[in-house]
């Protein structure tokens, strides 16, 4: 395999040894989950799940290199990779100052094809913070799930934790249990690769929970890896939480909404607070846009079987670090957006129109408060008379280009890696939009709007090619197999609810659409990039076979322990087995 033919080095936190943590043998046919704090023998999947949820693998902090570590050691003590340990390494995230990787786990059928099926799953999880007085708790599932019995719950909630099929921890949902599917599926199809049909390689990821840096890291690999391999489907793992999925708990998706987070940066005129009239607030046409967009269904994206949440103001301030008595001059709002269908070229677009209606009503409410003021008091005090402007932020950087010439590009690239290294990805795009718009000398009132990090394209399969066609047919066949064997009814939807890895397995809009983003981010190919040339190489059809989550990122995070690690494993290895034989 090109890319592993050198031992990667392992650089990191050394894995302490871990009672338990070790290969997983193949699926068990039986076995209970009954006792959950009493069993002395549990099933391989479930005793798997409950060591790689005690890793407190955090996004960005040192338990993502960790679990990493512990993967492949766990990985590598199978006898097919002991006899072919090039096939099992890492992918590391260039100039991750904590030194994240990504694991990757080659088995290769025998006879020899290209024919090869991609499973993935993400390793790190969000933090403990929800917990309260039980977060030393949650990275141990057992023991938290009996405590959870002494605290005060919903009935829903109650009535899971009394069923006895529910286990509770940080993980256990989002989203370990698919970890450990996709580990059992190497261990159950390595031990005998003359009746695979295809190949099977395997990335366990990090830090989908911020950016998906791991996955963005994979993909010029998985691109290259095209020369030798021809990828068949991409299967995840990531749990249906009835909160992604439309209140369906038992659920596989054919896609992966996107995710575009909008800014706008506001610029006003200061002046002294008690000269009101003399500036203009940049806080207010911030206001206005938040009341614009906050709820506003007008960019929401709906397909045959599923409806996606409407638009909502994730952060909103002005960009003094202090306070001061004098009128903000800039400010920032970051809004989200889910679509499936408008691509980023159709979006800045409709950005455009509510800037100006943001800004217009802005400026209507200044000059009548004038009005009224000057009636009050009996004169006009001095006023600035204001004409808004509303631009992309392309427009404003070439705007900034232009004035300075041509050591702009070498100016705006020092200042952005000049930036504080523990600042945020968004507030530093941000501080590159500032810093541009100071360098146009481009004055407010003015709304500029484009596109923040994280940036996921959305992936759908629909049947377009015979791939396609194939994963659909696959598909159906799992669901009737849950219905008619397993006695479990099993939606699908065509797109997972919440952001997945499954958004970088080939970009499905155009040229255009990828200049709109790139064009429109401040910070692109500094603060953050996204590898366009390899992604638009990928063209892999996507389902996510998922496991049953529940309240994922909350304290009552858990997992259906039946149906995830006794029936999906099932499905997703007969999924695996009708892939490998299409032709």
């Amino acid at each position: 395999m090109r890319k592993l033919d050198a031992p990667i080095p392992r650089k990191g936190i050394p894995a302490p040894g871990l009672p338990g943590f070790r290969a997983p043998s193949r699926f068990r046919k039986g076995g209970t989950f009954d006792d959950l704090g009493d069993r002395e023998h549990p099933p391989e999947l479930y005793r798997l799940l409950l060591d790689l949820v005690r890793v407190p693998s955090v996004s960005l902090t040192p338990g993502e290199v960790e679990i990493a570590d512990r993967i492949e050691e766990s990985l590598r003590a199978l006898p097919y990779f002991r006899r072919n340990p090039q096939d099992l390494g890492f992918i590391p995230i260039p100039g991750d100052k904590i030194g994240r990787k990504s694991v990757m786990a080659l088995v290769r059928a025998e006879p020899a094809t290209r024919r090869t099926v991609l499973v993935i799953g993400h390793a790190d999880v969000v933090g403990p913070e929800p917990y309260g007085e039980l977060a030393d708790l949650a990275f141990d599932p057992v023991a938290l799930t009996a405590r959870m019995k002494g605290e005060e719950l919903s009935p829903e909630v109650r009535a899971d934790l009394e069923s006895g099929d529910f286990i509770f921890g940080r993980g256990t949902g989002d989203m370990k249990a698919g970890v450990a599917l996709g580990m059992g599926l190497v261990a159950e199809r390595s031990a005998d690769v003359s009746s695979m049909g295809a190949n099977l390689l395997f990335l366990a990821l990090v830090d989908e929970e911020i950016s998906s840096a791991g996955m963005r890291a994979a993909v010029p690999v998985l691109a290259g890896l095209q020369e030798e391999l021809d990828f068949l489907a991409c299967l995840n793992t990531e749990p249906s939480d009835p909160g992604f999925s439309q209140g369906r708990n038992h659920c596989f998706s054919l896609g992966s909404a996107g995710k575009h987070n909008l800014f706008f940066l506001f610029a006003g005129r200061a002046s002294h607070s008690t000269a009101y009239f003399e500036g203009f607030n940049a806080v207010l046409p911030a206001a206005h846009l938040a009341v614009l967009l906050e709820g506003n269904d007008s960019l929401t994206d709906r397909s045959p079987r599923d409806t996606f949440s409407p638009m909502g103001c994730l952060k909103l301030k002005d960009l003094r670090n202090t306070y001061s008595g004098t009128l903000p001059e800039t400010a920032a709002a970051y809004v989200n957006l889910n679509p499936v269908h408008r691509m980023p070229g159709e979006i800045l677009k409709v950005l455009g129109r509510f800037s100006a209606e943001a800004l217009d009503r802005s400026i209507r409410q200044v000059r009548d408060a004038y009005l009224r003021y000057g009636e009050n008091i009996g004169q006009w005090p001095p006023r600035g008379e204001w004409q808004g402007k509303v631009l992309p932020f392309s427009e404003l950087r070439q705007t900034a280009s232009r004035r300075v010439g041509p050591a702009y590009e070498g100016i705006m690239k020092a200042f952005a890696e000049g930036l504080p290294p523990g600042m945020e990805e968004q507030d530093r795009c941000i501080a590159v939009a500032e810093e541009t718009l100071r360098r146009s000398g481009v004055e407010g009132p003015l709304v500029v709007y484009g596109f923040l990090p994280p940036y996921y394209p959305q992936r759908v399969t629909t049947g377009r090619t015979g791939a396609e066609r194939n994963l659909l047919g696959a598909v159906d066949w799992a669901v009737r197999e849950g219905r008619e064997r397993h006695g479990v009814a099993i939606d699908v939807n065509d797109y997972f609810g919440g952001v997945s890895d499954l958004s970088f397995l080939g970009f499905q809009g155009t040229r255009e659409d990828m200049e709109a983003l790139s064009g429109n981010l401040p910070g692109w190919g500094t603060v953050f990039n996204i590898p366009v040339e390899a992604l638009s190489r990928l063209d892999v059809p996507v389902a996510n076979i998922a496991p049953a989550g529940k309240d994922s990122h909350r304290k009552t995070e858990r997992l259906e322990i039946r149906y995830s690690l006794e029936v999906v494993p099932r499905l997703l290895g007969g999924l695996f087995d009708r892939l490998a034989r299409e032709h």
